[in-house]
């Protein structure tokens, strides 16, 4: 058993100093290159626009979920998309679904606030610039709201961008020479050797936002229901020259996602993302409305031109890049989104007035008067009207309105017999009358002499007399008719006395002394 003497702490301090020396960091080299080896690179994409659900949907058909193992239990990864910046992430496997090529975090923004702008800036820092995608998602749903939100999205990207520092807009500027770089590369044939710099043609690229863009319209199920609506081909085909038109000026790619289209809308995006697994081209398709693929560095004017004749692309491509920027001033033609809804009007639109807070009414003593005066209209158009009726009546008109006989003319004379002998009575008044006018009209200038009942005897049988200018008495010519009646009947003529005449004398004389 080995002893130690006590020594000075000195002495022994100045010893182990000498003979321990520091050793190499084994253990955190070991660590750093392991970690180095099995790190998963990052890239970012931000899904801007179109609802919560579509944009779940659309990351589902991106990234669709590896197939749950036994031993394993499915995972489901959360989505924090309902209020302002979401967030969420997906490894994106390879082919054989044994390594994963690439984490992409996803971000999401729901509307193009200015208020997001901070957001976005935030997001795009030097380490994340050179691998970050964007999608701008719109919906087939409501295809009049295409160009106001892509330009609207577009003005969001730029002011985030023209507020980054020095070094993130040099990033910027690589993204675009990438950008060009790689448009050659898909130039290029089998033939050519090497890669030739081909110039841009006019309207492309004039306006790089230094992020590779992605238009991804989804909803495509929708495009059924505008056809039932009334849109024809031409209408399809304009969207479609529009989209591209605009997005040529960015270098943007543009994809229909059609239930069926995944690998198509996966190698856009992936290509933007830089996660390609074999360098491939990605095929285009331009001809079914469903299944549109164009991808960004392939398009160019003429080819926009073939799809339908009569496109105004030098106007939409111009009236594009003023609204871009946001100048109001010396505005030359029609806006894009006036040329835009020449074409693709919103059929629902509505008032956008705000209803007034208070309402305006009208005092009650102006109310009533009013009403007074109009009551009082009334009333003077029934006394009116009153008036009238009352002189039709007294109006002996011989027809009705509706030209038919009046009824004096459908019973016709009265007339009765008395005696044997037919008797007119409208005869007798007529004359009567005439009789009257006549005594009037002899009666003019002399003293007319007062008679009364008393003074003038009535006689039956004979017609009374009447003063002239006046009316006929009624009940004498009732009674004079009454007594014609009698007459008639035999009472009043047997009564009455009569004059023989000679022959009736004679006739009776001689039968007497025949006797």
């Amino acid at each position: 058993m080995t002893t130690f003497q006590p020594t000075s702490r000195a002495t022994n301090h100045n010893r182990i100093a000498s003979t321990i020396k520091p050793s190499p960091p084994i253990w955190s080299t070991l660590l750093s290159t392991v970690s180095t080896r099995h790190r998963i690179p990052e890239r970012h994409l931000l899904l801007l626009g179109s609802s919560p659900s579509s944009q779940s949907d659309l990351i589902t058909q991106l990234f669709p979920p590896a197939p749950p193992s036994r031993r394993e239990r499915p995972r489901t990864i959360p989505l924090a998309n309902t209020h302002a910046l979401g967030y969420t992430y997906r490894d994106l496997p390879s082919s054989d679904g044994e390594d994963t090529l690439a984490r992409v975090n996803i971000h999401t923004l729901p509307s193009p606030s200015t208020a997001y702008a901070p957001l976005l800036t935030r997001l795009l820092t030097p380490s994340a610039i050179p691998n970050t995608s964007v999608i701008l998602l719109l919906d087939w749903s409501k295809p009049w709201s295409f160009i106001p939100e892509l330009l609207a999205w577009i003005r969001l990207l730029k002011t985030a961008v023209a507020s980054l520092s020095v070094e993130s807009q040099h990033l910027l500027e690589d993204n675009n020479t990438e950008w060009l770089k790689r448009r050659d590369e898909d130039a290029q044939t089998s033939i050519t050797d090497g890669v030739t710099r081909t110039p841009l043609t006019p309207g492309e690229f004039d306006d790089p936002l230094g992020l590779p863009v992605t238009i991804v319209v989804g909803n495509v199920v929708a495009m059924e229901g505008l056809e039932k609506n009334g849109w024809r081909e031409g209408e399809f085909d304009f969207v479609l020259q529009f989209l591209r038109t605009g997005g040529l000026k960015h270098g943007m790619g543009i994809v229909y996602a059609a239930p069926g289209g995944d690998e198509g809308i996966r190698a856009v995006v992936y290509r933007g993302l830089k996660v390609e697994e074999e360098r491939k081209g990605v095929k285009h398709n331009v001809v079914d409305r469903e299944k549109v693929v164009v991808p960004a560095g392939w398009d160019s004017w003429g080819k926009i031109r073939v799809l339908r004749e009569g496109f105004d692309i030098e106007g939409v491509s111009r009236a594009w890049g003023v609204d871009v920027e946001g100048s109001t001033n010396e505005k030359e033609g029609s806006t894009t989104e006036e040329l835009w809804a020449s074409r693709v009007a919103n059929p629902k639109v509505e008032d956008k007035e705000k209803p007034k807070i208070e309402v305006e009414h009208t005092p009650d003593q102006t109310f009533l008067g009013a009403q007074m005066e109009r009551l009082e209209a009334f009333r003077a158009e029934d006394e009116t009207a009153k008036k009238q009726r009352s002189q039709t009546r007294r109006t002996n008109v011989p027809e009705d309105s509706s030209g038919r006989p009046s009824i004096d003319e459908q019973i016709g004379p009265v007339q009765f017999n008395m005696g044997g002998i037919q008797y007119d009575a409208d005869e007798a008044l007529k004359r009567i009358k005439e009789r009257t006018k006549q005594g009037s009209g002899q009666a003019q200038g002399t003293p007319e002499r007062t008679r009364t009942r008393e003074s003038t005897p009535f006689t039956p049988g004979s017609p009374p007399s009447f003063e002239a200018g006046k009316d006929i008495p009624v009940e004498n010519l009732e009674a004079y008719f009454a007594s014609l009646m009698k007459g008639g009947r035999g009472g009043s003529v047997q009564n009455s006395p009569r004059v023989a005449s000679p022959r009736m004398v004679q006739k009776g004389s001689g039968e007497g002394s025949g006797t």
